[in-house]
């Protein structure tokens, strides 16, 4: 599920700056991530500056506190900046922060926040990589690949388009 219906970034080419503040082992996480992102979907991130970027990545080793006792916070992420038009709930920008580096063999905690930027919500599957809690058993479902072809199969284009105007 999305947080809102139909949620995409207006192209499937996305834009991404990873901050300065994140070493290497969590940059190299981030870039995983969105490498198999481009493997499963039709999906292309590329780098930019920060001003330019459409998805921006922090780091930090201060994570918030758990709601819940005996758990901890690896990560946040979700869109920052979304307009709703007519047939979709077009995502301008996101943010994710990550505050553990994963010791998963794949980047797990990454995909995850990139999964919330991308609009995609916590789902009730303890196998998925959007499963609230954290196992490196996780996989990336083969549901969201297949919502993700389909939220951008069509080309980002506008709701309203004058053709002709005249005085």
């Amino acid at each position: 599920r999305q947080f809102y219906e139909n949620m995409r970034f207006p192209d499937k080419e996305i834009s991404y700056h990873i901050s300065g503040q994140c070493d290497n082992k969590r940059k190299n996480e981030a870039l995983e991530a969105f490498s198999i992102l481009e493997d499963e979907t039709v999906l292309e991130f590329y780098a930019s500056s920060e001003s330019d970027s459409q998805i921006k990545i922090l780091c930090s080793d201060i994570a918030p506190k758990p709601e819940e006792e005996g758990h901890f916070i690896a990560g946040e992420g979700g869109p920052t900046e979304i307009i709703n038009t007519s047939l979709y709930s077009v995502i301008f920008s996101g943010r994710m922060s990550l505050y553990r580096s994963d010791s998963c063999a794949t980047s797990h905690v990454a995909l995850h926040e990139i999964l919330h930027v991308l609009g995609f919500e916590h789902n009730n599957n303890p196998n998925s990589i959007l499963y609230p809690t954290f196992d490196c058993y996780q996989v990336f479902d083969e549901e969201i690949a297949d919502e993700i072809d389909r939220l951008y199969d069509k080309p980002g284009l506008p709701d309203l388009k004058i053709i002709e105007v005249s005085a």
